[in-house]
């Protein structure tokens, strides 16, 4: 039996696995800067790989686009699953595991530049 999660630990779990436990977002350097039930905060590092106009040193959009994912995941899974007051660590797991983003529309506002992004 697993153990049972507040509603505070099971927001930190949910960070600790989108972020840390994703083998692409690894990839991407991403951090969890700020996670609330309502609003994720990610970093990272521009790397070489992440370059999508070489001519610029412009971000690739497909990266901007997966941390934009990933955030706006995290808050669309902490603002469900917090609703309870506790939830089971497997109920948890097992939950996540049947959520995915459908459908994903960027409109980008300004190149992305810098070597720390957030």
């Amino acid at each position: 039996m697993s153990a049972t999660l507040t509603a505070e630990e099971t927001l930190k779990l949910v960070g600790e696995i989108f972020v840390y436990h994703m083998p692409f977002n690894r990839a991407l350097g991403l951090e969890l800067e700020r996670y609330e039930k309502d609003f994720a905060q990610l970093s990272f590092n521009n790397q070489p790989m992440m370059v999508g106009n070489w001519a610029q040193s412009i971000l690739h959009g497909g990266v901007i686009a997966s941390a934009l994912d990933v955030a706006a995941g995290l808050v669309c899974v902490g603002s469900t699953l917090t609703r309870h007051d506790t939830i089971n660590e497997d109920e948890l797991r097992q939950r996540l595991s049947r959520m995915g983003t459908i459908d994903l529309r960027v409109d980008y506002l300004r190149p992305g530049r810098g070597n720390r992004l957030t």
